[in-house]
């Protein structure tokens, strides 16, 4: 039985490596389900439409060049970019798929924090196509 710490989890965003700015992430994988139903069934019947994939971040913010905030602070509005997750930073392998797709930044604030706090940005990217998953 698999069971593990998420403690160093890989996130690259437009092929920068983020992971070590990285506090906490999640990767959505859904369907939209449909009912498939017609007059004079009893129970609902379902069937799976598209998929879609979203992933939400905290980042330590960091605003040096080519790192945090120079990474996406560009990418709002702008034409997808290639996002690649791992649950751990080694190389992918068959206890640590790795997770890629082409995704857009809905969401990212530059500047958010409390007074002397560590500065965090919470950001969310939305899912341009297929989420592939690779072990080898």
């Amino acid at each position: 039985m698999g069971k593990m710490i998420l403690k160093d989890a890989h996130l690259s965003i437009n092929g920068k490596d983020l992971s070590d700015h990285l506090e906490q992430i999640e990767l959505n994988y859904s369907a939209v389900i449909h009912e498939k139903g017609a007059m004079g069934e009893k129970s609902v019947t379902r069937i799976a439409g598209l998929t879609d994939f979203k992933l939400t971040a905290t980042l330590l913010q960091d605003y040096d060049a080519a790192s945090v905030d120079a990474t996406l602070f560009p990418l709002i509005g702008a034409a997808s970019f290639p996002v690649i997750v791992r649950p751990k930073k080694a190389v992918k392998g068959a206890d640590n798929p790795e997770f890629t797709g082409n995704a857009v930044l809905s969401s990212y604030p530059p500047i958010s924090g409390t007074h002397g706090q560590v500065a965090k940005t919470s950001i969310s990217l939305e899912g341009d196509g297929d989420l592939l998953r690779a072990v080898s």
